[in-house]
Formats: structure tokens, sequence, C-alpha cells
């Protein structure tokens, strides 16, 4: 059997620095947090301080400096930074060359980088650590050919040996911290060898610059299938540069899994006669994992290392499971007296970053925190997400046929499988259940593997103090979510006191218990609290003046929450849309037109919707990340009452001229504002509102019966 993928290059402080940089046989008692940002905005380094980091990798790109020669260099960028680096005691690790900005890998390359490397380290004299290449394998990789991707890796390795020794000129301690993708084959037996190539292949880029590669199986290959002389490579050992730092950036998405059984896997995942997917998404055991890279790369090389990506794009809780299981890896490993000097951590700034920089100004997520306090030296976090396993660990990720346990000739050093660890005894406490927005709580609480408990008004009221009391003790939460309150906005105009109570004081009893026993909280509100004659979008530290009893007992049980519980959390919802349940404005406008009956919107009511599976995942991230005050919850968009029905009614096959726009006038009882648009100084966390109305549709006949936790 022939496969398409067999190449050798296919597709698919001073104590500080010596702790640092000492001998191999110096360990480090634990393992440093570094940091990795791109710097594009000011402040950063300043927030990056903040969190305890010391050392920061960070890009000095050649293209960017000098994208015209070494005549006329633009330091500016670099020269601000470092100046500010150096003053607040942060040690950087300069990379001159990434993805993205690569210049031609032509025959003028190696002596450019060198001679750009030379200029920066004349510059920066105090800097040691530099990182000539990213991940030369990878960036070789992206070439067409494997005669061509040898060719690249020869010159972007010529490059770093050549940067290394012009920065050593200048500076005789300077040091090579080399970073590489650690990358993974499994396969089943009968392509067996293919995954011993690619296993080859991954140390391609270390064991030349570590003088190895006479014994890398995948390049002996490749060198004679390509007609190239071994001569060729003599430079790497008339020059050697062996790195003193190791650093291997791992990912779940570079462990393979090869299977000729190509009937078993959709043919996106097909390339030839082989599948070739994700091997975390189709094995039951036997994957590398942070632990395995660390321990495969020291026997290999037995060179200090830094494991780098320990942060994933992924939610919240995930992040922090991620990031704690990279840290028990790192200290396994040096148990096992493995020498990793590291963690890299990064990117810092972004979505799903330590710092969320969706806002106006940058705000710390629950990653900041996790990463404070490990710095900090704290006992390991006792966070409630870190009681359930991560999704790389739960059956539910498995997309393919389970292939079982995978076998590989170097399984002794593949870290025996981490069993999910069981929910924690502590919930996180929603009211207001069986309605709406407290089971679409439960079910991203369920997506998500949170432990979550959702009450009844008999179980908890949160009107009454010894109902709070009573399930505060018997839940022992680490946080509340009310959920619970009176809707019906039209018959809040006959029922004033029973509105406010609902509304107002029962938040406020809850936020009250919830302080005296520093538990988290999170309650909601309503756009109805503005009056629509600003004119423009609502941001939270706008003016409140509702129009309607609904919204003034909103507004009201805003201050009283934040009076009693100044770190609670308020957040102001839009239209809400897409619930369970058949109470919400979308369940309204879809059941009338599937009795066949015409549906009546206000055509004079402009508002920003929630869609309330988004609403209710990013209520977790805020409290996973301490949020505390007025937020604004919206879907980016806004439309009048009649445009979003007719949406809805479109969008799930309906005739949307069955969507009959009129006054609110006659639709309602109580006052409207003319529009109630909001919008966020604190950022847009809800996707877009045309993205909400394509899930709500393709969501739609697809619900599964919850299961109520317990």
């Amino acid at each position: 059997m022939t496969s398409a993928r067999a190449t050798v290059l296919g597709t698919g402080s001073e104590s500080h620095e010596a702790r640092l940089l000492g001998a191999p046989d110096e360990r480090a008692r634990e393992a440093e947090v570094w940091g990795e940002a791109s710097l594009e905005r000011a402040g950063e380094l300043d927030l990056i301080a903040s969190l305890g980091i010391r050392t920061l990798r960070m890009p000095l790109l050649w293209r960017r400096v000098a994208p015209d020669g070494l005549f006329c260099p633009d330091w500016r960028w670099a020269d601000e930074r470092l100046d500010r680096m150096r003053a607040l005691g942060i040690k950087p690790v300069l990379t001159l060359v990434q993805p993205g900005a690569v210049p031609p890998l032509d025959a003028s390359f190696a002596e450019g980088l060198a001679e750009f490397a030379a200029a920066a380290a004349e510059r920066y004299p105090w800097v040691t650590l530099w990182t000539p290449v990213h991940a030369p394998l990878s960036l070789a990789l992206q070439q067409a050919g494997e005669r061509s991707r040898l060719k690249a890796l020869c010159a972007l390795l010529e490059g770093t040996v050549l940067a290394m020794h012009a920065v050593r000129d200048v500076n005789a301690a300077a040091r090579l911290v080399q970073t590489e993708e650690f990358r993974a084959t499994h396969a089943t037996p009968a392509l067996r060898w293919q995954a011993e190539l690619d296993d080859e292949l991954r140390w391609l880029s270390l064991d030349v610059l570590t003088g190895r590669f006479e014994r890398n199986a995948a390049l002996q290959a490749a060198l004679v299938r390509e007609s190239i002389e071994r001569e060729a490579l003599r430079f790497f050992l008339e020059r050697p540069c062996v790195p003193d730092v190791l650093a291997i950036d791992y990912a779940l998405e570079r462990e393979r899994l090869l299977d000729e059984r190509v009937d078993r896997y959709p043919l996106s995942a097909r390339s030839g006669d082989v599948a070739d997917v994700e091997a975390v998404r189709a094995a039951g055991d036997g994957l590398a994992g942070h632990l395995g890279a660390l321990r495969l790369t020291w026997h290999r090389y037995e060179l200090p290392l830094a494991l780098t990506g320990a942060c994933t794009h992924a939610a919240r809780e995930e992040q922090l499971r991620w990031l704690d299981e990279a840290f028990r890896a790192a200290a396994q490993a040096q148990a096992e007296s493995i020498d990793v000097r590291a963690l890299s951590i990064g990117p810092l700034f972004g979505e799903r970053g330590a710092f969320d920089v969706r806002g106006e100004l940058p705000r710390q997520t629950a990653l900041a925190y996790e990463l404070r306090a490990r710095i900090e030296g704290a006992a390991p976090s006792r966070h409630p997400a870190l009681e359930s396993p991560g999704w790389w660990q739960r059956e539910s990720r498995l997309t393919f046929p389970a292939v079982g346990t995978l076998s590989r000739e170097d399984s002794r050093l593949l870290p025996v499988r981490v069993t999910g660890r069981r929910r924690s005894s502590r919930p996180l406490l929603i009211t207001g259940a069986p309605g709406s927005l407290a089971t679409a709580l439960g079910e991203a609480c369920q997506e998500r593997c949170l432990s979550w408990v959702a009450t009844t008004r008999a179980e908890l009221d949160p009107g009454d103090v010894e109902s709070i009391a009573r399930a505060l003790e018997r839940y022992e939460p680490w946080a509340v979510v009310n959920a619970a309150g009176f809707t019906r906005l039209d018959a809040a105009e006959g029922l004033p006191a029973l509105c406010h109570r609902e509304n107002a004081v029962a938040p406020a009893l809850l936020a009250m218990h919830c302080a005296r026993s520093r538990l988290p909280y999170v309650t909601f509100s309503t756009d109805l609290v503005f009056d629509g004659r600003g004119g423009r979008a609502y941001v939270e530290g706008d003016r409140t003046n509702p129009l309607s009893v609904y919204g003034r007992a909103k507004s009201a049980g805003e201050r009283h929450v934040l009076r009693e519980h100044p770190k609670a959390l308020v957040v102001r919802a839009g239209a809400l849309f897409g619930g369970p349940g058949e109470r919400d404005f979308a369940a309204r406008v879809l059941s009338a037109l599937e009795r066949g009956q015409p549906f009546e919107a206000a055509s004079d009511h402009v508002v920003s919707p929630s869609y309330v599976p988004d609403l209710a995942h990013a209520v977790l991230d805020l409290l996973f990340d301490r949020a505390r005050g007025v937020w604004h919850l919206t879907n980016r968009g806004h439309l009048t009452c009649e445009e979003l029905a007719r949406e809805l009614a479109s969008r799930a096959g309906h005739d949307a001229k069955q969507v009959l726009g009129v006054s609110s006038a006659r639709l309602h009882l109580a006052l409207r504002p003319r529009s109630s648009v909001l919008a966020s100084r604190n950022g847009d966390l809800l996707p877009s509102l045309s993205s909400a109305l394509a899930r709500f549709a393709q969501a739609r006949g697809a619900k599964v019966p919850l299961r109520r936790a317990a």
C-alpha cells in the first residue's frame, strides 16, 4: 500500500539569570512562568509585570525593523518596549523570525539574518536570551514539495546558527532558546512504518542543530530520495549551535492518528488511502500530552526544557484545566529529574488571554488570577472548574469510532491516562427553575462539565430570608446566579408591589446573603431601565430613567444589589430569544405561525436582542473572571421587534409576511422606549446577531431533554 504521506516533510535578576541559564544539573525547584505577547498596545508590559512574570517572549522581527535592510532600520517600536521591560525587570526572549514575518528564504537569508542579529545585539547588549527563528520545522513545512522544504529548513537553521554566532560576538553570555512544535503520529499496526517516519520528522530541526542528523532516519531517507549529498549538512558539523533551552510547544491538534480503514471517517479526513485525524478525537488512550512531550524530548536530548503551549483558546474553565495539566506535567517531570526550566503562557492578550482587550480597557480574566497565584507560590488552586476533567479527557471528545489504546515503541515514556476527576461537591447555584434563563444556564454548565443545581421557588425563594439561608446551607455553592424574577412586563402595571418584591427586594436579599458568605453573585436586569431619549445606544454608565413599573423595579434592584454586594455582577440583557421553553419572544412568534396565525410585532420599538444560549455562556465566563458591576450583554446588532420577528420567521421556514408590524401602543399596556439599544464599554462578549439567528434556526428541533443536576 502506498501513502500520500510517505515523505520526510509531508503535509500533514542575576540570581534569576543564574537559575535560568545554569548548567543542566543545577535544577530549579519550580518551573518559572514565562509570558508571550506581541505588545501592540500601550500599557501591556505593566499589566504583564502585575502578574509577576519576569521573562517574556516577544517579537523583534527582522522584517518589521529593517524591511529594506540595515541602511534605514526603524527601532522605535522595539526601543520603547525593551526600555520599559528593562525598567520593570522583565527579561526578554527576542524572536527575530516567526510565522507571518518570514523574509524570502533565498541564498541571502542566513547572512542577512546574521547581520540583523548583530545589529540588534549591539543595540540591546543587555539581552541574553534569543530565538533567531521560531519553530523552523513548522516554517519549512509551509513550502511546497519535499526538496523545497529541506532547502527551506537548511536555510532557516543556517540563519539560526549564524545569527547566534553574530550575537555571541557582541555578547558572549547570549543563550539560544530554540522553539519547536511537538508533533506525534499514532497509527494502526498497518501504518506503524509511517508513524515511525513521522516521529523522526518531528525531531529534524533539533537533530540538525544538536549534530544528531546522521541518526535521523527520516532525514537520511529524504536525502537518498531527493539525491541530496550529505555534504550539504557539513556546515552544521563545523559550526555547532546546541540550544541552551529547548522550548517545546505542545498542542492537542498536532497529535495525529493514521488509519487505513478510511470508511470509518468522513471524506474530509482522508488523504488518499489513509485517514488522518486528531488522535484525541479517536484514541481511547496513548496520547503524549504535556508530560509525554517533556519526557520524549528529554530522553532524546537531555537539554534544559521549557514547555510552551500552556494556554489554549477554549472556554474559561478549559483554559484553567489545560494550565493546571501543564503545571502538573512540569512538576512530575521535575520529580523525574527532567530539567524543566519554564512554562511559557501566551498569548497573554486577547479574547482568551489573561487580559481580555475587547473593552475600552484590558480586563483581567480567570487566567490572570490563576497565573498570579501560581507565580506567587500559592497553594494549588481549588477552583471549581478543576474538579472536572478537560474536554480532552472526556468520552464526549470521541467524534470518530474509538481505536482503543494506541501502541508505540516509546510508550514507556507516555503518561498513564488521566481519568476525569469527580465533579465538585460545591455546585453553581442557579435560581429560577424551570424558567428559560435558568434552564439555559444549566445547559451551559452541563456542556462545560461544571457542577450546578437549579432551584425552583419551592426550594429557594429569593424574597424569603429563611428560604435563602436553608438553600445556601444545603447546597454550599461556590457562586449564585439569580435567574428568577417577575417577567410579565405588561401585567406588572397592575401588580406593582409584586413586581417590586420579585425584581428589587428579592435580588437584594439574595445579594446580602451572598455577600455575608463571600459568594460571587450574578443577577439580571433589562434594557427597559432606559427611556429611549438618549439618541444613541446606551452604555453601562448612562443614567437610567425607566418608563414602566417593570423597568422601575429592575432599576431599583440594580441599585439595591450593588449596595448590598459591591462585588456583584448585574447583567443587563436585551430582548431575549432562543431560550428553552415556550415563553420568550421567538417561541411566541413561531408558535403563532405554526398554528397558521399571523403575529403582530411592534414596528416602533428598536432593540438589541440577546440570544439566550450566548448570554448563558457569557455569564459563566464573567463569573470565572470575577467581573463586577453592571454589564451589557447583547448580540451585536439592532432592529425593531417587527424586523426581529420577520428574521425569526424566515429562518425557521415560515412566510415572513405573516408578521404584521403595528404600533407599540396598540400591543402593550406598559410604555416602551422607542429605542432601548444597548452597547458596552466593557466589551462586546456575545457574537453578532446574524450569527445568533443562524444558530437559532439550526438548533430548532434538535433539543435534547436536559438532565436535572443533583
